[in-house]
């Protein structure tokens, strides 16, 4: 994370810190690892899948401390053997299994547990963002989708926005459709990306309303379009980032 000193007891410069045993009633506890930029901070980023972002891992790193802005603190928050559960907002079938829906605990755990704890021990800064990748991508946007005020940025890398669609003869409410009865847009900025294209095309082969029904598309390609489309219809414009 950069070169750092010691002095008086505190350390100055760019530097990791960890907090271990953050949890509520309804979230298990799990560690924080917390990014603290050399200057005083000017912006908070809560960032899921903890493990994954300063460093290398079996799943890759994101090097965070790299990319991070000279004043963002990024929270990285621990994800658990309960990933799946904890980062949806509705069930699902994988394989064979069900899945999900603990979401909506998860979002109050991160607003109203690890965001007291971080503004207690680094104070508050006026710009807020949320951001993961995969299912923390999802869980990013239900989180900005539950607390809209407190959240000025999300962002979405390869986020699973079908889930909720994807088993056989299942269908409960995806974050594309939840966004879609919101009516308008909240205010912040959006960002979402995929990997991938479309392959032959974007398609709704089942009639369940979501554009995931295309054997060739790659990276979750055709929900993040449809993402993008909705947040456009609901008047979030320029706001709106979408790579692919």
């Amino acid at each position: 994370g950069g070169a750092f000193t010691a002095w008086n007891g505190y350390i100055t410069g760019k530097h990791l810190e960890r907090w271990v045993g953050i949890g509520n009633a309804k979230i298990p506890a799990r560690t924080l690892r917390v990014l603290v930029p050399a200057s005083s901070p000017t912006h908070t980023m809560y960032a899921q899948d903890g493990q994954n972002l300063f460093g290398p891992t079996p799943f890759g790193g994101w090097r965070l401390q790299d990319a991070a802005g000279p004043s963002t603190l990024v929270v990285g928050i621990d994800n658990t053997a309960d990933r799946f559960a904890e980062y949806t907002a509705v069930a699902d079938v994988i394989s064979g299994q069900p899945g999900g829906g603990k979401g909506l605990d998860y979002a109050d755990y991160v607003e109203k547990t690890v965001r007291p704890f971080i503004e207690a021990h680094y104070g508050t800064t006026p710009h807020v963002g949320v951001m993961g990748s995969s299912l923390g991508g999802v869980i990013s946007y239900v989180i900005k989708r539950r607390y809209p005020a407190s959240y000025e940025f999300v962002a979405s890398l390869s986020g699973t926005m079908g889930w909720g669609s994807i088993g056989d003869g299942i269908h409960n409410q995806t974050e594309i459709e939840a966004w879609a009865a919101l009516g308008s847009c909240p205010e912040g900025d959006f960002y979402l990306d995929s990997g991938g294209g479309a392959g032959s095309g974007c398609i709704d082969a089942d009639g369940d309303g979501i554009q995931d029904d295309t054997p060739d598309s790659g990276d979750n390609y055709c929900e993040n379009v449809q993402m993008r489309d909705t947040l456009n219809a609901l008047g979030c414009g320029t706001r709106v980032t979408y790579v692919f």
